[in-house]
């Protein structure tokens, strides 16, 4: 590329300058733009506590890296998509690796480890746990409706 450049050009600093910085230049600021983006558009299911967020339009243009709520909340996880519907092609790519012994020992988080982080989101922020609702609306049909 640099060679080709340097031919247009017919001076090498522009070719390294074209070819050379404004490569790295134009890349960082696609990567910058995709995490950005990735912490401000879509669902929030696993956690609250980080502004990352999960966002299938996000997904395709990144390969599945756009769960990212999944990824801050579970970092040791090969996967970013867990759920079937979830597209990650990253995540097929690096177990059929495994499967050819490429890559070695798979971290998975226990599927009741992610129901408990989805329950659980909510009470991050304040709400007030399922069980003391019900808990509350039992005493209050015991009592005849008295407090």
């Amino acid at each position: 590329m640099v060679c080709a450049l340097h031919g247009i050009d017919g001076r090498p600093p522009g070719a390294f300058l074209i070819g050379g910085v404004a490569r790295v230049v134009v890349l960082q600021d696609c990567t910058f733009l995709i995490n950005s983006a990735c912490h401000t558009i879509g669902r929030q299911p696993y956690s609250i506590r980080c502004s990352a967020r999960d966002s299938f339009l996000l997904a395709l243009f990144t390969f599945g890296e756009g769960y990212h709520n999944y990824h801050h909340e579970f970092q040791h996880d090969y996967r970013n998509g867990v759920k079937p519907w979830n597209f990650d092609p990253t995540k097929w790519i690096i177990w059929s690796l495994s499967r050819v012994r490429l890559t070695a020992k798979l971290r998975r988080v226990p599927a009741q480890k992610i129901r408990v982080a989805e329950e659980n989101r909510d009470l991050e922020n304040g709400a007030t746990p399922p069980d003391a609702v019900t808990a509350a609306f039992v005493r209050y049909q015991q009592t005849g409706g008295r407090v």
